[in-house]
């Protein structure tokens, strides 16, 4: 099954609002409690969960990829297909959990590329390890390839000495990025954006109009189209793929990728993520001894916050964009209510984010899901909203196979073997039993 963790998000300080409005213990770290003092009045004072782990408010970064992510990884190494995405409302620390800070606060995705590297470096006597990195953000019902920003970036680092000064400047803005993928002030976010495009028109990093005059006029953004392979397996067409032979370059991915995501200020939220993002890292794994070869693929998706209108006051672009957010959510929520619900047709292809999702959601892929909550008591119904559609993917079960590639003879044979020895062993079981 899906495994489901939730974290909650420490309170804002000095604000009477930020009441707790929910109780977790180290005592009970799979149970989580919510009181709604609002329906008092119909004797509905609190809504009870069950989860994998409840991580409380002091729960570290390191914690958080140990138990959500790390063995996500070791399953992709070997040949797995994994998925690890965070859910809830805007504000409530989705992206703090999948990319964070600097030093001890980074995110899952920064730590996962860690992780892969040292593991390959580890294993490198008697397997290779090989990784490639795609990047995407789902924005306004279109898929933008953010992995082009990396190009675009290697590219210019490789221009003459005559644009040794204008590369000073992007690179010295990408330091602050960090303000990239560390999401720092609207200002900082705006300033890299310029650099790295290598246009400084003083456009805001949000317009629509400034994501489509790239497409037509440098085609550095496309609208890429979901496709599905003969074996089911979803992907997109024509996305960017960079080999990573360093964490370095893959961590650079990130940070080019970010400057370019549709971010924004809400009266919820100082840098609202105004897109889904999907971080993908393929790992092709090939064994010296048996000569095998497994690809496994991570997506660590970074959710857009889903927001009441009245309390993000969001207006024109933003209502906009807010509209679409809620909209593929809410496409994403039908999805996991019909699967837990059992039922025979799944709306996958009701939005560009379930179709993305559509391996991780029931099908080949171990998934874990981060839910994210916010302790403002002014949040409750947004807090249970998302503590019932976790509860719902838990029922959710998954079919997870090792992806073989190009295997030699004798590896085919063994593995054949093996499979063999596997079946007489269950016949064995069932006759004892019979």
């Amino acid at each position: 099954n899906v495994k489901v963790y939730v974290r909650a998000r420490p309170p804002a300080q000095d604000n009477d609002q930020n009441r707790e409005c929910y109780q977790a213990s180290k005592e009970q770290p799979q149970r989580i409690t919510v009181c709604d003092k609002s329906k008092a009045a119909y004797g509905e004072l609190s809504h009870a969960f069950q989860f994998d782990r409840v991580f409380w408010t002091d729960t570290t970064q390191i914690d958080i990829f140990n138990t959500v992510c790390k063995p996500q990884i070791d399953h992709c190494i070997n040949g797995y297909n994994c998925c690890s995405f965070a859910y809830g409302q805007t504000g409530s620390g989705k992206t703090y959990s999948m990319i964070g800070e600097g030093g001890m606060k980074r995110g899952m995705v920064p730590l996962a590329v860690e992780y892969i590297f040292l593991a390959a470096e580890k294993r490198s006597r008697t397997m290779k390890i090989q990784v490639s990195i795609s990047f995407i953000e789902i924005y306004l019902g279109k898929i933008r390839d953010l992995g082009k920003a990396y190009l675009k970036y290697v590219e210019d680092a490789n221009n003459s000495e005559d644009n040794k000064s204008s590369r000073s400047k992007r690179d010295n803005a990408r330091e602050k990025s960090t303000s990239a993928l560390y999401l720092k002030s609207k200002r900082e976010r705006e300033e890299a954006f310029r650099y790295a495009i290598g246009h400084d028109t003083g456009t805001p990093i949000d317009s629509k109009e400034h994501f489509e005059h790239f497409e037509v006029k440098d085609d550095r953004f496309m609208d890429h189209e979901i496709r599905e392979d003969a074996n089911g397996n979803v992907f997109v067409k024509d996305v960017t793929t960079i080999q990573a032979s360093s964490k370095e370059v893959a961590l650079t991915v990130v940070t080019e990728g970010l400057k370019l995501r549709a971010t924004h200020e809400t009266s919820m939220n100082a840098v609202s993520s105004r897109s889904h993002t999907v971080y993908t890292i393929n790992i092709t794994t090939s064994d010296f001894l048996t000569g095998g070869t497994v690809v496994g693929k991570l997506n660590l998706v970074d959710l857009a916050g889903n927001e009441r209108l009245k309390k993000s006051k969001s207006e024109d672009m933003r209502m906009r964009e807010a509209v679409d957010i809620n909209s593929s959510l809410t496409a994403l929520g039908k999805v996991v209510l019909a699967l837990s619900a059992g039922h025979e047709h799944i709306p996958y292809r009701d939005s560009q984010l379930t179709r993305i999702l559509q391996n991780s959601l029931g099908g080949n892929s171990y998934t874990t899901v981060l839910a994210t909550v916010h302790p403002a008591s002014i949040y409750v119904e947004e807090c249970i909203s998302t503590l019932q559609f976790a509860n719902r993917c838990r029922s959710i079960q998954n079919h997870p196979r090792v992806n073989y590639v190009d295997q030699t003879k004798e590896a085919a044979e063994k593995r054949i073997q093996e499979l063999i020895a596997e079946v007489n062993d269950l016949r064995r079981r069932l006759a004892k039993y019979g």
